[in-house]
Order: structure tokens, then sequence, then C-alpha cells
């Protein structure tokens, strides 16, 4: 798997993130096999959002072993420092 730097964070970052928006539709059974194939197959970049339903939820128990091995990015809808 490819991986670029992103920005000047230094952090080597996977150019394919697993997108997770369509977890909350899975099983916890089919999250664990789909989220480990693609650590497995070298992407280590994650991204969810607070409005992707149980998806933080269910990466967090399956990855929960792993977790020095991916970035995970969230977005939210708020804007200002009291909604973050």
């Amino acid at each position: 798997m490819q991986k670029r730097t992103l920005g000047k964070t230094g952090w080597e970052v996977s150019v394919i993130g697993f997108g997770a928006i369509k977890l909350p539709q899975l099983s916890q059974r089919q999250c664990d096999m789909l989220l480990n194939k693609a650590l497995d197959g070298g992407i280590n970049f994650v991204d969810t959002a607070d409005c992707y339903g149980d998806s933080e939820e269910k990466i967090g128990i399956t990855l929960r072993g792993r977790r020095k091995e991916f970035y995970l990015s969230t977005k939210i809808d708020e804007r200002d420092r009291i909604g973050v």
C-alpha cells in the first residue's frame, strides 16, 4: 500500500482510506472481518463521523487491540470550541 505524509504531521498514511459510513448496516462480526482485512492490507487511515450511527463503537470494539496500527479521523457538525 502506498503511503504519503499527511500535511505537516509527519504521519505516513495510506493513499486509500477506510470510510466507515456503511458500518451501521453491518453486524459486528462483518465489521470485524472488514476492518481487520483493511488493516492487514495496509490501510492505516480510518474515517468516520458521529452521524454514522454506531460506526465509532464498532471500530473501537474491532480494533481495540490494534490501536497503534492506524490513524482515526472523525467528523462532527459543530464548528466552534464549545460545540466540539
